[in-house]
């Protein structure tokens, strides 16, 4: 599995030259129309068949209105199918288009320019839209019958499925949001070959709720990148597998690593606890709680197996001998740790565990604010940092309000400067390592709840402390921390709680084989 080619996300233009590639190299265009109309009716008919009677299709007289009419073409023997033209001279359809418009008519297609007046007259109860108006090179706000359509459907009621891509949604960036009123509110989008950097921005949740990857055929070899570009994927089943190394069949506690979690406070124990349990849960051969005494009570009833270290001691580096026996491969600081004190405990970790990697979360984070190259030049290397959208805004402070995009970029300016990896966590969490940005495809709405990222944290540093270096780590803990929510909201009847997201991780590792031995 560890040759298994990464699923990238190319920039519009360069997913443009790519189509283009295979058309000339491989496949005729007309074909690649016709695999991707497929995929939308097959869709359709596996999501909607108990409950539809009609699709209607509003098509533009681009490539992707070619899409719409070959897709209903698709659908025909299955239900009542219709096609609103957005201009009505077939004559100005882009020849791919137009082939497929002819063709669905002379298969008995009924077809009509769009007006408002015919799209309500197709409406009703089971009745699903296809949007195939515009496709992914728009750059400006949709205006006229375009914008009219895109309302009509928004206000329709109907599930809208859209084809490739929401029309008037920005494939690269948010420009879309200046325009939002002309940008098609989906059910589910069906694209092709490889998702849109869009699709993974939180801020677009109302129109890309949920998208499928249809596989066209586009050919492995076109480069989807120009060297020394930023390049961007998303997680797949294989490709995580792909990351995993078989644990020794031979190995001893020693051989899995030592994580030392450095959290806790009074009345906000538990947070560490969490942390360090999910260290040990991720298969850390030794973990080492370091809180303050108020916690070691609640920390050696409830996790007995791990080693509580006092967190005054470790502070002042009065018990030379606990400094020389902890030699943590990893050191997670944060969850529950309150912000008393600066960023000074973490500078001294760094001096004092020079070997060791370092997973920052929480107030870890917090302490950080506004110091967070100083501290990442500590850590050259060694150090993954967990923040969310607010945690990341206040690490590098700014008059504006910030979007995913901008977080983004500077997350990737962080981390290039200091080999850092920064995990920004949300729906699709970003992984970012010097010039690269990896989307996670697993987890759901459960997680967002208290403790949810202290788990993180904990995995993350278990993961880890087994040998694997930061973005490879990150990208793993992710993933098993998503799944193993995905596999809790199947197989519970209940908001699932955290004892849930703990009992399914097993599950999730055996997907991956994350067990295996040598």
């Amino acid at each position: 599995m560890a040759g298994v080619k990464p699923a990238e996300i190319p920039t519009v233009m360069r997913r443009r030259q790519w189509d283009a590639y295979t058309i000339k190299s491989a496949v005729p265009s007309l074909e690649l129309m016709e695999r991707a109309a497929s995929a939308v009716a097959a869709y359709v008919v596996r999501h909607f068949a108990w409950r539809t009677r009609r699709v209607v299709a509003v098509c533009g007289p681009g490539n992707n209105g070619g899409d719409g009419w070959a897709a209903l073409r698709f659908l025909q023997p299955f239900y009542e199918v219709y096609g609103l033209m957005l201009n009505s001279d077939p004559e100005k359809f882009s020849p791919d288009c137009r082939h497929y418009y002819e063709l669905f008519r002379k298969k008995g297609g009924q077809a009509e320019p769009w007006s408002e007046k015919a799209f309500k007259r197709l409406l009703g109860e089971n009745v699903v839209i296809l949007d195939a108006i515009l496709g992914s090179g728009l750059n400006r706000a949709p205006e006229g019958s375009a914008a009219r359509a895109i309302r009509a459907m928004n206000a329709s009621g109907c599930p809208v499925v859209a084809v490739d891509i929401p029309s008037g949604l920005a494939g690269d960036n948010n420009d879309h949001l200046a325009w939002s009123d002309r940008v098609v509110k989906s059910y589910c989008t069906i694209t092709f070959q490889a998702p849109y950097r869009s699709f993974f921005y939180p801020e677009n949740t109302e129109f890309v709720p949920q998208f499928e990857v249809a596989p066209i055929g586009l050919l492995d070899e076109f480069q989807l990148y120009e060297p020394g570009e930023v390049r961007y994927f998303y997680s797949t089943l294989p490709a995580i597998r792909g990351l995993v190394k078989p644990r020794p069949r031979h190995g001893h506690k020693g051989t899995f690593g030592r994580v030392l979690v450095v959290g806790g406070s009074t009345g906000m124990c538990g947070a560490a606890l969490l942390a360090a349990r999910a260290a040990k849960a991720a298969g850390a051969g030794l973990v080492y709680l370091a809180a303050p005494e108020s916690c070691r009570t609640p920390a050696q009833t409830a996790l007995p197996e791990i080693i509580f270290v006092d967190y005054d001691a470790l502070l002042n580096r009065r018990d030379k001998g606990l400094m020389s026996s902890l030699r943590p491969d990893v050191v997670a600081m944060g969850p529950g740790w309150g912000l008393e004190g600066g960023s000074s405990l973490i500078q001294l970790l760094a001096e004092c565990f020079p070997q060791a990697l370092f997973v920052l979360d929480a107030d870890a984070l917090n302490r950080m604010a506004g110091e967070v190259s100083a501290i990442l030049g500590y850590l050259r290397e060694r150090a993954l940092l967990t923040p969310h959208p607010g945690e990341m805004d206040r690490l590098v402070p700014s008059p504006h309000p910030k979007d995913t995009p901008q977080r983004l970029a500077t997350a990737l300016s962080l981390c290039e400067g200091n080999q850092a990896t920064i995990v920004l966590k949300g729906r699709y969490t970003a992984i970012v390592s010097t010039g690269m940005i990896w989307f996670n495809t697993t987890g759901n709405h459960w997680l967002a709840t208290g403790g949810s990222g202290d788990l993180l944290t904990g995995l993350a540093a278990g993961i880890l402390a087994q040998g694997y270096g930061l973005n490879e780590g990150a990208r793993l803990a992710v993933w098993l921390h998503g799944r193993s929510a995905d596999i809790a909201a199947q197989s519970t009847y209940k908001p699932f709680d955290l004892e849930d997201l703990l009992s399914y991780l097993p599950q999730a590792m055996a997907e991956i084989d994350f067990a295996g031995q040598t």
